[in-house]
């Protein structure tokens, strides 16, 4: 839960022992609603007490209030300062004040937070030459950490950028409820939702809440269940009007458990044949999911070579490598098996052709040692089973759909690595409107469970210093152009973007390559068909008589089997969209070297000692953030409707 509200000076008709016994049946009901969904709920999360956390950077006024009343009920404290510690103390002193002994206040609830509860102090880079924008800096903090926020209000227009009433309107812009409380007596309180027209208050008519005091706590309640309770099966899922159940997968992930044996080679060995143009054989043997993302996620210093990694990335990486690692490499398994398959079953569709045209050659030709023909049926029959065998596995198991939800998962993990160093908030999927009936992610399971990743998380214990900004600027550029041992989003999309494209390419030659052959079969039977005497003319040539008996049948066979053989190639090309894939990459590649390139600035200027501030950093933190969110949505509207389909 956060809190914004007025300073003292803007409480003059506030009923202060009434406001804190409100804040406290805020902050009761709210709490008792968390342990009884636990209670209700034992299957959803894992059994551990429910952890309570206000988000208040202990401004006098309502701040403190609410701060009192939340340690005394049992919430920790998360207190993001709009100035470093030291800085925002000088808000306190005697001469600034306007609260008597306000300081002592201020070092009273850091000590009872910390020898109680708990207490996180997240100091923020705020310029004394501009506080207004500080503290609607660290507003902006609140609210991303925030899945309540109480707001003390008095309806008045804000007396310049930021303050109590800009974080109202960028609460309910970011999805946050809000428990809006008038600043004066007797304290009325409204709750505002997402989709609310946030009040327009002006100098002549003040705005006042609707007070919804007596049906606060029912209110309360319905927020807390559904912030904490998992979205429905269909909330967020693709319209699909073939399929034949919702796609809703949370209970598959949380029960999947790390198979010991992958066989399902075949993909990584043909991508690596045709887009390196190199043999490779996977090991069937699965490694341990973290040992594999040690190198990209490093929790000890030992563990990497190269390069120290910086405290603030051995911090977000201890919180969340273990639920990357999970999902990441799940992906890449389905990804494996779902691939594998549509390659498997297209190449098994063409050798089913030949197997079937096979006798007719035989026949004509008239093998020896092939009197039973008849095996090639046989041959056909256990290739058509085979093939059955695996789209109806990949479809029973649905491998496309864990493959993309899983991804998902992994890919939002990755992108909050990336803001929390800064402050920044949750990632949020906001599809536009012409996708919607893909679905939403952020009304899906993937987006809840990575908000309780997020939450479990919180913010590091951090001195938004020149070294943390440094660190930050380091750590950031390492997740997008790779450092020692890890490859970067720079480099992962380009060589990305050269394997599908080759990809692509070959597979398009293999396709008129066998159209070519096809025409040339198809003329070479016509020319046997209309003249018949070819042949003949032909015998006691170089080819010999034998080969003459073969070249009838073996063209009838090719006019058959070669378009087939074509088709496959290029079932395999609309199954993998590697074309629009190599193009996709290869912009994303050139946008992350952009950013990359606007960090390198941002890095001089630090080496030549001019000031950088947290809010620039933490502004190309987003942009990248986003640019991934952007692409893996994308990514997942151009593959959502590629099943496992029948060749």
């Amino acid at each position: 839960m956060g809190v914004v509200g007025h300073r003292p000076h803007k409480l003059r008709d506030a009923n202060l022992p009434a406001l804190a016994s409100l804040f406290r049946d805020v902050l009761t009901t709210v709490r008792d609603a968390v342990r009884t969904y636990a209670l209700d709920q034992p299957s959803v999360y894992d059994g551990a007490s429910p952890m309570l956390r206000v988000i208040s950077p202990l401004a006098e006024g309502a701040d403190r209030l609410f701060a009192e009343e939340a340690l005394t009920v049992g919430y920790a404290i998360c207190c993001p300062m709009p100035f470093f510690e030291e800085d925002f103390e000088r808000d306190f002193v005697a001469s600034a004040a306007e609260e008597p002994d306000s300081l002592e206040r201020f070092h009273r609830l850091l000590d009872r937070a910390r020898q109680g509860p708990g207490l996180m102090k997240f100091e923020m880079d705020g310029d004394r030459a501009d506080p207004a924008r500080a503290y609607a800096a660290a507003g902006s903090v609140v609210v991303n950490q925030s899945d309540l926020l109480v707001v003390v209000w008095d309806g008045r227009p804000p007396d310049g950028p930021g303050g109590t009433y800009g974080t109202l309107r960028e609460a309910l812009a970011c999805g946050v409820p809000v428990v809006w409380v008038d600043a004066a007596g007797p304290h009325a309180c409204q709750i505002l939702r997402h989709g609310t027209d946030p009040p327009q208050p002006t100098d002549a008519s003040p705005s006042r809440p609707t007070d919804q005091r007596a049906s606060l706590t029912a209110q309360l309640v319905a927020i807390v269940r559904e912030t904490l309770a998992p979205p429905s099966t269909t909330a967020g899922s693709h319209r699909d009007d073939n399929a034949s159940s919702p796609r809703d997968l949370r209970t598959e992930y949380f029960r999947e458990r790390r198979p010991v044996w992958h066989p399902w080679f075949l993909w990584k060995f043909l991508r690596d044949l045709l887009g390196d143009g190199r043999l490779s054989f996977q090991s069937l043997r699965l490694e341990n999911f973290e040992q594999a993302a040690t190198h990209d996620w490093p929790i000890a210093p030992e563990e990497v070579e190269g390069r120290t990694p910086s405290p603030i990335e051995l911090w977000v990486n201890q919180r969340l490598r273990a639920h990357y690692a999970w999902a990441d490499r799940l992906a890449d398994l389905y990804a494996d098996k779902y691939r594998s398959a549509f390659t498997l079953v297209y190449s098994l569709a063409a050798l089913a052709v030949l197997l079937a045209l096979l006798p007719v050659f035989v026949r004509e030709v008239g093998f020896p040692t092939l009197t039973r023909i008849e095996v090639f049926a046989w041959l056909e029959g256990a290739t058509m089973i085979v093939l059955l065998a695996v789209l109806a596995t990949g479809r029973i198991r649905r491998w496309h759909d864990r493959w993309l939800d899983y991804r998902l998962v992994a890919e939002l993990v990755r992108e909050l690595r990336i803001l929390l160093p800064l402050g920044g908030g949750r990632p949020t999927p906001r599809p536009p409107a012409h996708l919607s009936a893909y679905g939403d992610p952020a009304r899906s399971w993937m987006f809840w469970h990575l908000n309780g990743i997020a939450r479990a998380t919180g913010l590091p214990d951090a001195k938004l210093s020149r070294e943390h900004l440094q660190e930050s600027v380091t750590y950031l550029r390492n997740v997008i152009s790779g450092a020692a041992n890890s490859a970067g989003q720079v480099r992962f999309h380009q060589g990305a973007a050269r394997s599908s494209a080759r990809i692509h390419h070959r597979l398009h030659v293999v396709t008129v390559f066998a159209f070519a052959l096809t025409v040339a079969c198809v003329a070479g039977h016509l020319i046997f068909e209309v003249f018949p005497g070819a042949l003949d003319a032909a015998r006691g040539t170089l080819l010999g008589d034998q080969w003459l008996e073969w070249i009838r049948p073996a063209l009838w066979v090719g006019t058959a089997f070669l378009p087939a053989f074509g088709a496959a190639a290029a079932g395999l090309i609309n199954q993998g969209e590697f074309a629009r894939m190599a193009k996709r990459s290869e912009a994303m590649s050139e946008r992350f070297l952009q950013i990359d390139g606007e960090l390198q600035a941002l890095e001089r200027r630090m080496v030549l000692g001019q000031p950088v501030t947290s809010a620039e950093i933490a502004a190309q933190a987003s942009r990248t953030a986003q640019l991934m969110v952007d692409e893996v949505l994308d990514w997942r509207v151009v593959f959502v409707h590629r099943p496992l389909a029948q060749p």
